[in-house]
């Protein structure tokens, strides 16, 4: 049935141009001129697609139509090609895709050069030159820049309309370090940039050189040391301080003019690849340095600032972008009126931006706004109709626009358009377009497309292969041949080889240091992972979990940790004399409230008789009987690794740190108490936990020792919920 339409529509446009209508063969349409392309794609898009995409009036090539595919300027036997790079893939070690893209394209068109290729001209034919070939990107602001530094490594010429390079260019980097330097040449890094240009040509060498002429200086410093016994290095000094000394009566384009002249950077642009669009680059600049003038700013410091800031921004100047011996990176807009003998649609996977129709409140000028409903009381928003309605028509009007600029992009090749793409798995994406391939294609179809390259790859599939080539390229297409010719074998140097071999064979002779810690508490080495509040660590774990809500008048109760914590505040700060009562106890749990020691909550949560059974018992009567107990006593001490660690960590230091709960001192001699809340029921779990926090006081017995001077004769586990007291430890 749509043969009757393309019929319909010649014969309209034939009536328009007083021709005979156009014949069919088969499957191609063979078509005068350029102009009777435009009016049957014209008559077919009113015939057949009058409210495409809700745009009556579109008038963008539909890559999918098969009938506006076959009308690709025939008359100019233009070649079409899809390309679909395939990364291998997508983790952080992969390649980027922009730059794989750019990779292929920079291969191709060297491969085109190199195989004589040739465009018509003025009747006859020519060889290719880079100037032919124009690289349109849908947003070249974005991406130019990758293909631009790309193409430069394989050697081609580029030049670019818009941002993408113009600050990051040698030339133009080179002069706003040169100008960084003028302003302040203690920086190190504009002055190494400004050493390591073509125009001054340092090698690494020599910056080393410089380096070690003063290591504790700056690198300005240095030069000057430097320069005492190097010619070259006081050769720049002098050109430096000769622009310093002349900076502040220049102005910003004098001095920018002056720059380029001491540096010879014109000359150098010459002799470089792209010279045309390096000298425009300089040109650029100076131009900028007018505007600066213009803004009533003076002084090179803020020269030097309002450029880097432009470069921030990506306000980039022209440079014309018109070179006959570079390549055009340019957006598909900019691309409006200009023709190519060659084209590169690149980029064609980026994703469609349908931001706009994801605010929170759309706005339509017609259909007015569009917010969310939010139901206040089950928490939840969700679209309204007028939101569905006017998201709708912006995606549609989206894609319009977006097949209008692909109908630009495809008119500007004269005899040969490459598209390329850079997909995960190109051959599985073909596949899941090839059941939806109509001709025509549904609208339906088309508008789930999330970026132009699903449009060509209908395209393709509908065309047959008659003026649209799919082809896919593997990362290992684009990559660069790593493999070295064939060279002589030479005789390695024995005394070097051996020195190699020597240096290979290291091995770092204390490896078992190397997972010992630095520091460690005491509480660290009881071998248990559960908190203990009476340990403490200079780095706290980090805890990502939130004290819980107290809700309404419910109080929440304290956990056990918590508990345990107010226990020994009231054991550190109460007087150890009240404690042979149990109301002395309370009237020191009050007295500590009403001080703000303690909270009223963990007041409540004290358990008054395990301190009271505490007191009573034989190790209460000893502490009773000391005449200064230690408590809560604080250290941090530098000790031998291998007493924690064992052999392997001989020679070893290591920083231990703790807390010691209670500490008596008995003729002499030091008794160390350290209080447990855990809750033990059984004698089994006495004596699993005595002999888990044994470590803990054996270190502290290590540690009162060293810093008392007094030996140890005893330490004891006093468990409060059991009212047990366990000795761990006792000199014989």
């Amino acid at each position: 049935m749509y043969s009757s339409y393309i019929q319909e529509a010649a014969a309209a446009m034939a009536d328009r141009m007083n021709q005979s209508p156009v014949p069919l063969y088969g499957s191609k349409l063979r078509l005068p001129n350029r102009q009777a392309v435009i009016l049957l794609i014209k008559e077919i898009r009113k015939l057949m697609f009058p409210a495409y995409f809700g745009d009556p009036e579109l008038m963008s090539l539909a890559p999918a139509d098969y009938a506006a595919l076959i009308l690709e300027r025939v008359e100019a036997q233009l070649r079409a090609q899809i390309a679909l790079a395939l990364p291998e893939s997508e983790d952080e070690n992969s390649p980027d895709k922009t730059a794989l893209e750019a990779e292929l394209v920079a291969r191709k068109i060297n491969s085109l050069l190199a195989a004589g290729t040739t465009v018509a001209s003025n009747g006859g034919e020519r060889p290719l030159e880079y100037g032919d070939i124009a690289i349109l990107l849908r947003s070249a602001n974005t991406v130019g820049g990758v293909y631009r530094r790309v193409l430069g490594e394989h050697g081609i010429p580029v030049s670019s309309v818009q941002g993408g390079g113009f600050f990051e260019s040698v030339e133009v980097s080179t002069l706003i370090s040169m100008l960084a330097v003028i302003d302040n040449p203690h920086k190190d890094i504009p002055l190494i940039a400004v050493l390591r240009s073509p125009s001054l040509s340092f090698s690494p060498d020599e910056l080393s050189d410089i380096r070690s002429a003063d290591k504790k200086a700056d690198l300005y410093t240095a030069l000057l040391t430097a320069a005492e016994n190097n010619e070259k290095c006081r050769n720049f000094v002098q050109r430096l301080d000769a622009l310093r000394g002349a900076a502040a009566d220049l102005s910003a384009a004098e001095l920018t003019w002056r720059v380029i002249e001491e540096l010879d950077m014109l000359a150098l642009c010459t002799a470089m690849g792209d010279g045309a669009q390096r000298r425009a680059n300089l040109m650029a600049l100076v131009g900028l340095s007018e505007s600066f003038e213009a803004t009533g700013y003076r002084g090179v410091h803020r020269y030097v600032l309002w450029l880097r800031r432009l470069a921030e921004k990506g306000q980039e100047p022209s440079t014309g972008g018109s070179f006959s011996s570079a390549v055009q990176i340019m957006s598909v807009h900019k691309s409006k009126g200009l023709e190519f003998p060659v084209v590169f649609l690149c980029d064609t996977a980026r994703r469609f931006n349908r931001q706009d129709s994801r605010e929170s409140v759309l706005v339509h000028p017609e259909l007015g706004l569009g917010p969310k409903l939010i139901d206040l009381k089950r928490r939840i928003e969700y679209p309204t109709l007028a939101r569905n309605a006017i998201r709708l028509r912006l995606e549609r009007e989206m894609l319009s626009e977006e097949m209008r600029l692909l109908y630009v992009a495809l008119t500007r090749p004269k005899e040969r358009l490459f598209m390329t793409a850079a997909l995960k798995d190109p051959e599985g994406t073909v596949e899941k377009l090839r059941t939806a391939v109509t001709r025509p294609m549904a609208p339906e179809v088309l508008s789930q497309a999330q970026a132009p390259v699903s449009w060509l790859i209908c395209a393709a599939l509908a065309d047959g292969g008659e003026n649209l080539t799919l082809s896919y390229c593997s990362t290992a297409d684009t990559a660069e041949s790593t493999e070295l010719p064939d060279a002589e074998a030479l005789e390695a140097d024995a005394e070097m080889l051996s020195e190699l071999k020597r240096r290979l064979a290291f091995r770092y002779p204390y490896a078992e240091a190397v997972d010992l810690p630095s520091k460690v508490t005491a509480t660290e080495l009881k071998g248990h992972a559960e908190p203990d509040p009476d340990g403490e660590r200079l780095v706290q774990d980090i805890n990502y979990s939130f004290r819980m809500p107290e809700l309404g008048d419910e109080e929440r109760k304290l956990t056990a940790a918590e508990r345990g914590v107010a226990t020994h505040l009231v054991l550190q700060y109460m007087d150890f004399s009240k404690g042979r009562s149990l109301d002395g106890i309370r009237s020191e749990i009050d007295r500590l409230r009403a001080a703000r020691f303690i909270s009223a909550r963990e007041a409540e949560a004290v358990n008054a008789r395990s301190i009271e059974r505490l007191f009573a018992s034989p190790l209460g009567t000893r502490m009773l009987a000391a005449e200064k107990p230690m408590r809560e006593f604080r250290f941090s001490l530098l000790m031998d690794a291998d007493k924690l660690y064992g052999d392997a960590a001989k020679g070893e230091e290591l920083l231990l740190q703790g807390v010691v709960d209670c500490c008596i001192e008995e003729n002499g001699e030091l008794v160390i108490i350290d209080y447990k809340t855990d809750y033990v029921k059984t004698e089994e779990d006495i004596a699993a936990r005595s002999e888990l926090y044994r470590g803990q006081l054996m270190a502290y017995a290590e540690a009162l020792y060293r810093i008392c001077a007094k030996p140890v004769k005893e330490c004891v586990l006093y468990f409060l919920s059991a009212d047990r007291a366990v000795t761990v430890y006792k000199k014989t």
